[in-house]
């Protein structure tokens, strides 16, 4: 029998390899600001990274198109809604705080 080696570089049923394009530095950075957005979101300071990040996956996108700038987009997305929904419930919680501080409800037998 003939075993032949699959390995071999004249292999003619192996296909060619291809280099994969490696992810530009923008979308790295809009991958590294969204986690950051994402974890940092209730500060407010995620709707300024997460904007950031999607103008930087969006143009990182535009050079290489790779799965690290769609994931940067989509982190940065999350932190600007973290973020909102963060200060929606920040203003709703101390807008009822703060309205019931000065009503006094002691109950005098």
């Amino acid at each position: 029998m003939n075993y032949q080696n699959y390995n071999q570089p004249n292999n003619p049923y192996m296909p060619p390899y291809q280099n994969k394009p490696s992810p530009s530095g923008m979308s790295v950075a809009s991958l590294v600001l969204g986690i950051l957005g994402s974890t940092l979101c209730c500060g407010g300071i995620g709707i300024i990274l997460g904007i950031v990040g999607i103008c930087l996956g969006i143009s990182g996108n535009k050079q290489v198109k790779t799965g690290v700038g769609t994931a940067g987009i989509v982190l940065s997305g999350v932190a600007i809604g973290l973020s909102i929904f963060a200060l929606i419930f920040a203003i709703a919680f101390w807008g009822t705080y703060f309205s019931n501080v000065g009503s006094y409800s002691y109950y005098y037998y």
